[in-house]
């Protein structure tokens, strides 16, 4: 995986979200809560596309929010990368494609006035995406997979439980299921989207609030 180094002013608060899911007002929402500002420092940890209605518009805003601040920084997740699907030829991709609709890739289509039915086979589909969206790809392509900072590795999913974490598959960092269950060799502690923190919480009155776990 890709890992990139930021070394952060103590000073500055440290807002770390992630998990995004094409939600552009949530994301409003959330950064007037805390009262974020240009003084602030900002990690979104993956996953800003897919499942809400707003992939494109949470893509230009938090790339607008990029550009115009140098203290934002945002890491790839599983759902950011969903046309690498479409580009390495699986065919699976097509029934998700249907039966998701809010996804990047349809929006992508629609904005086209297209449909998965306008296309032959999934090569085309493929030329496609490829053709009129070269930029957005390349962004999200472009997305670290995790940080490293003072203290924490910032990381979507999770890292191997290798000494080298930073040697850690793509795999693990965009799709690892239920990292608190896991362990690690990383000497820092690392901060993981992802896995929705309800699904640890099934038998007891469930919330969002993060879970913790100072010996690991």
């Amino acid at each position: 995986m890709e890992v990139r180094k930021v070394k952060l002013d103590k000073r500055k608060r440290v807002i770390i979200t992630s998990d995004i899911h094409a939600n552009l007002n949530l994301l409003k929402k959330l950064l007037a809560k805390v009262n974020f500002t240009q003084e602030d420092y900002l990690f979104i940890n993956g996953d800003l596309c897919e499942k809400g209605p707003n992939s494109f518009e949470v893509i230009d805003f938090v790339k607008k929010l990029m550009s115009e601040n140098k203290n934002v920084y945002v890491t790839k997740g599983n759902c950011d990368v969903v046309h690498r699907y479409v580009l390495d030829g699986n065919e699976g991709i097509l029934a998700y494609i249907r039966n998701r609709k809010y996804s990047v890739l349809n929006e992508m289509m629609a904005l086209h006035n297209r449909s998965i039915d306008d296309f032959e086979n999934l090569a085309e589909l493929a030329t496609f995406y490829q053709e009129e969206f070269p930029d957005v790809i390349s962004w999200l392509e472009s997305l670290p997979d995790a940080y490293e900072i003072d203290e924490h590795i910032i990381v979507h999913a999770g890292i191997d439980n290798i000494d080298e974490w930073q040697e850690t598959a793509v795999d693990t960092a965009l799709y690892t299921k239920a990292f608190q269950e896991k362990e690690h060799q990383a000497e820092k502690t690392v901060i993981v989207g992802h896995w929705p923190v309800v699904n640890y919480r099934s038998r007891q009155v469930s919330s969002h609030n993060p879970v913790i776990d100072e010996k690991k």
